[in-house]
């Protein structure tokens, strides 16, 4: 397992995000990572994203109104719990999924992708999703199986980190600026 340490000591930092992703990159072997904070009837609030293509969509299109018509959104905003979903559990046909899935990666270049929430209180929760640039149903399976065992870390991780937080902001403190932050996302990102 990648450096876990490293990531629970960055908790209540400016810092977890960026931990988080690399973390799971190494364990999941994932193109592309976003993390939202979400809160009832209001849009979701950008908190980290290491989005190598096609992010216009996302700042665009998704925060402002697709958000309402993403499936794992809307079944994140409706559980009563924590959640780890694929397109499978979605979807009651795969005629359905398929067409969903369709759309979908010809606005985001993604073909797989995970969704893991976070439940902090019934209106506040953190979404994160998990995407791959190229289908591949074998990897597909076992980075599911991966997030499975990963998943109370994670929880506990989200947890002590984002459940005080309004998401007025981002998770970017006030110790940086903005233009800061973004830099070194796009540093953290750079060359994959």
């Amino acid at each position: 397992m990648a450096d876990s340490g490293g990531l629970i000591s960055s908790i209540r930092t400016i810092d977890l995000s960026q931990r988080l992703a690399a973390f799971l990159k190494t364990e999941l072997h994932c193109d592309q990572l976003l993390l939202l904070g979400c809160r009832a009837d209001k849009h979701p609030v950008y908190l980290y994203d290491c989005i190598v293509t096609k992010r216009e969509f996302l700042f665009h299109h998704y925060l402002m109104d697709s958000d309402l018509q993403d499936p794992f959104y809307l079944h994140a905003q409706q559980a009563t719990d924590d959640g780890l979903w694929r397109l499978q559990d979605l979807f009651d046909s795969a005629k359905a999924r398929k067409n969903y899935q369709k759309l979908f990666t010809e606005k985001t270049g993604l073909h797989d992708e995970l969704c893991l929430s976070f439940k902090l209180e019934p209106k506040h929760w953190i979404v994160l999703f998990i995407g791959y640039r190229e289908p591949n149903q074998a990897r597909y399976q076992t980075s599911y199986e991966v997030v499975t065992r990963l998943q109370a870390l994670l929880s506990s991780l989200v947890r002590q980190h984002w459940v005080q937080d309004s998401f007025v902001l981002s998770s970017a403190s006030s110790e940086k600026t903005g233009l800061q932050y973004q830099l070194n996302q796009a540093f953290s990102c750079f060359g994959q």
